[in-house]
């Protein structure tokens, strides 16, 4: 039998499929991954920081029997932290100091109080408060916990002092005061 292209008009009984070529439009993918990017960009930008600054002594400008950083004498304000939660506070040196070394507990209004009459009594005596403020020194005894190392830190980033510094070495004067 002969078949014929031309149909002359007539539509053929069967129609022909289209053949559909499957393919995925990314667009919508791509816009939506520029806009995470931005997202995350914007984000790691405008997020404040959560840690406290600390500054550590630098090797030189500490001496082996009293190790004051930054500062004149008498506005260092030392804090020693001991066992039960007992800070000695002292302002000046520990072998002449200022005022009698106080004894407090760490979480106590009466340390705050004390803590915060130190700072003011600097910032009153100081020519630029900005420049020239309280230098507090933390020093934390083996027998301290860890507790009272943060909560310590936490009270002197209260009162935002000019620079704090945390120091391992305790001297043997500092070591009769945390025994007394």
């Amino acid at each position: 039998m002969h078949t014929s292209k031309h149909t002359y008009g007539r539509k053929s009984l069967t129609p022909k499929t289209k053949k559909l070529h499957p393919r995925v439009d990314l667009t919508a993918m791509v816009n939506l991954s520029y806009l995470l990017i931005m997202f995350f960009m914007l984000q790691s930008f405008m997020k404040k920081p959560e840690h406290i600054d600390l500054s550590l002594p630098e090797h030189n400008t500490c001496g082996p029997d009293y190790p004051v950083c930054g500062g004149e004498i008498w506005r260092n304000l030392t804090l020693l932290l001991g066992e039960n939660n007992k800070v000695v506070m002292y302002f000046g040196m520990a072998q002449s100091p200022m005022e009698e070394p106080k004894v407090f507990q760490i979480d106590s209004k009466e340390f705050t109080n004390e803590f915060n009459r130190i700072n003011q009594y600097v910032l009153e005596r100081v020519v630029s408060p900005e420049k020239e403020g309280l230098t507090v020194i933390i020093k934390p005894s083996d027998k301290c916990q860890y507790k009272n190392l943060i909560s310590a830190l936490d009270a002197v980033n209260l009162i935002k002092p000019r620079i704090f510094t945390v120091s391992h070495f305790i001297n043997s004067d500092e070591q009769k005061l945390l025994e007394k």
